[in-house]
């Protein structure tokens, strides 16, 4: 008997250390990974916090040789914003942290359980 009730608790913290969820649910909208920032917007309202995170720029160099053999060309830059999207769905939900980057939706997690009234557009209450 004991032996079944650790491996029952076992299991139990297993399934709770996963943390990234894929997807979650705006009343009856689903936001997925890869949703864009707008579909999600509409999907859910807006976030009850968002923070820009980091703005990550890379560069290229493209040309090509000329006659003296010196590289003649030019360097080009992009910069890319990555924002934390945070939703909380109320105290019988979670706070979902969305990853947006170049505005599309990368990674979806959960933070911690919701707190008070859910503040997801079209989201179910319960008393």
């Amino acid at each position: 008997m004991k032996k079944c009730f650790l491996v029952s608790l076992l299991l139990a913290t297993i399934t709770l250390m996963s943390v990234n969820c894929y997807a979650f649910r705006c009343g009856d909208e689903i936001v997925s990974e890869g949703d864009s920032a707008s579909a999600v917007h509409s999907k859910c309202g807006p976030p009850t916090w968002q923070e820009t995170v980091q703005v990550e720029t890379t560069g290229t160099f493209g040309g090509e040789m000329n006659r003296r053999g010196g590289f003649g060309g030019q360097y080009s830059e992009v910069s890319e914003k990555i924002e934390k999207w945070y939703y909380n769905c109320g105290q019988f939900d979670f706070v979902y942290v969305l990853t947006i980057r170049a505005g599309q939706v990368t990674k979806i997690d959960t933070e911690r359980r919701g707190t008070g009234k859910s503040k997801c557009k079209g989201a179910k209450e319960e008393d």
